[in-house]
């Protein structure tokens, strides 16, 4: 509803503490409600200036940083690119703020070093307006912590059958709030499935911390179930980031022999990793750190990788040709 946009862009505004002086530059679609509501409305409602980059491109980005921004939102792959550029100006940027997708430690550790400045993160459904947690915290915290819920949000940990889970149970993330939606246009059946006594069920597994932070473990669809076992895609792209010359990845299940398993997409630009061999050095990486099952099966090593009109990479299309190169296998 209107009051429920409206209201979380409030949220957004008193707890990335935005003022009438900032100057926000935000890169992303207007279609995306991150941007619509976090980066345009939420500083225009306080008298800020906002500097919208209608492309994530050097040029583009170069013409906004002379705007002398105070403020920079955007999704990671717009910092891991400002990364890769390392030569904009950041003297006037006082608050570095990613969202729309997971921000992976490698790209906030490399951003932070580079530019000497700290990306905070949260976390949000377009469903909630979307922001529902922000990460604002100047110390140590769990990989893909997203922070406490912003003021009037309520986050819950359920399990499948609906019942609350303890402090760090991974689980079903429920939000509450007065900025969760009315429901999906006439689809009353789709709406019925996800909303409940005013709880939104966001699709995403979490778990909480002692002190009250979200962590996000991933989407539920995206759940890979190997002989009953859960492997969390996020986990296994975590370790993968971490390895040189790794840009982006993307951990998606294909059904081998009647059990799913995990395969990897990897973007990068490292001949090395490009050449062919990688994938057993890959292999071997991941088997020094996560359990064998969780293992990818296949490493894809590609130039790019497909994205999304909101910039997140799609991994409907990854899964379509992780089924290809599987029935191409059995030929």
């Amino acid at each position: 509803s209107g009051a429920g946009l409206l209201t979380n862009a409030l949220q957004a505004a008193t707890t990335l503490e935005l003022g009438e002086h900032e100057r926000v530059l935000a890169a992303l679609p207007l279609c995306h409600s991150y941007m619509q509501n976090t980066c345009v409305w939420s500083p225009l409602l306080v008298g800020a200036t906002v500097i919208v980059v209608p492309k994530i491109t050097r040029k583009a980005l170069l013409k906004g940083f002379g705007e002398r921004p105070t403020a920079v939102l955007g999704i990671p792959q717009l910092f891991g690119l400002l990364c890769r550029m390392r030569d904009f100006d950041f003297s006037t940027v006082t608050l570095c703020f990613c969202g729309g997708d997971a921000l992976h430690a490698p790209i906030k550790r490399a951003f932070e070093l580079v530019y000497g400045r700290r990306l905070s993160n949260g976390y949000g459904l377009t469903e909630m307006g979307p922001l529902i947690a922000v990460n604002l915290f100047d110390g140590e915290t769990p990989e893909y912590c997203v922070g406490e819920p912003v003021y009037g949000v309520a986050i819950q940990i359920r399990a499948e059958d609906g019942h609350a889970l303890a402090t760090e149970e991974v689980g079903e993330v429920w939000v509450h709030g007065e900025n969760v939606m009315m429901g999906y246009y006439q689809a009353p059946e789709a709406t019925n499935a996800i909303l409940q006594d005013g709880w939104l069920n966001t699709g995403d597994l979490g778990w909480c911390t002692a002190r009250g932070e979200l962590v996000i473990s991933g989407r539920s669809k995206d759940l890979i179930i190997n002989k009953g076992i859960n492997i969390y895609p996020q986990e296994v792209e975590a370790v993968i980031s971490r390895y040189p010359g790794v840009l982006q990845v993307a951990v998606v299940g294909v059904v081998v022999d009647d059990e799913e398993v995990p395969v990897a997409f990897v973007m990068s630009e490292d001949e090395t990793l490009l050449s062919g061999v990688a994938s057993v050095h890959l292999s071997s990486y991941c088997q020094q750190h996560l359990a064998f099952y969780k293992t990818p099966r296949w490493f894809i090593i590609k130039r790019t990788l497909p994205v999304t009109s909101t910039g997140k990479i799609d991994k409907k299309i990854l899964r379509i040709e992780a089924a290809s190169i599987q029935a191409k296998t059995k030929e």
